[in-house]
C-alpha cells in the first residue's frame, strides 16, 4: 500500500513540476501580423522572444507583446483567443486566455474593446493545454 501511495505521489510530482515551467506568449506588428508561442519549457520571457521571431519571419515590424503569462498549473488556463476590430495595420487587436474557448474568445472581445475596437471578430483561437499536459506550438498570420 505504501509503495502504491509513494508511485503515485512521484508521478503527480513530475507532472506538477513539468507543468510549473510553462509560459505563452502573442505579440503583434505595426504593420499587422501577429504570433502566438507556448510551450512547457517555456517561460513568459523565452515564449516572448520565440513569438518575436516567428512575427519577425513573417514580415512583422515595430513587433509589441500583446500578451504573454507564464502558466499556473491550477488555474491551468487552457485556450487562447485573438480578436481584431478592423484589418492591417491600422486594426485595434485584443487577446484573452480562458479554460473554454468561448471565454477565451470573451477576454479577447473585452481587451479589444477596451483598447477602443468596436463590432471585433476573433481573428485565431487555440488550445494551449489539454488538463494533464501543455500542447506546444507556435501560429502566425495576418490580421
Amino acid at each position: 500500500m505504501f509503495k502504491k501511495a509513494a508511485l503515485i505521489l512521484m508521478a503527480l510530482a513530475t507532472l506538477t513540476i513539468a507543468n510549473a515551467n510553462a509560459g505563452s506568449a502573442v505579440v503583434v506588428s505595426s504593420n499587422g501580423y501577429y504570433a502566438a508561442s507556448w510551450g512547457q519549457f517555456l517561460n513568459a520571457e523565452q515564449a516572448i522572444a520565440k513569438a518575436s521571431e516567428l512575427c519577425q519571419k513573417k514580415g512583422g515590424t515595430d513587433i509589441k507583446v500583446l500578451l504573454s503569462r507564464n502558466s499556473d498549473p491550477v488555474s491551468g488556463m487552457l485556450f487562447c483567443s485573438i480578436a481584431a476590430s478592423g484589418h492591417g495595420p491600422s486594426a485595434i487587436v485584443g487577446a484573452g486566455y480562458g479554460t473554454i474557448p468561448p471565454a477565451a474568445d470573451g477576454a479577447a472581445f473585452v481587451d479589444c474593446r477596451r483598447k477602443g475596437g468596436t463590432s471585433p471578430h476573433i481573428v485565431v483561437g487555440w488550445k494551449e493545454r489539454s488538463l494533464d499536459e501543455m500542447v506546444p506550438n507556435t501560429r502566425a498570420g495576418k490580421f
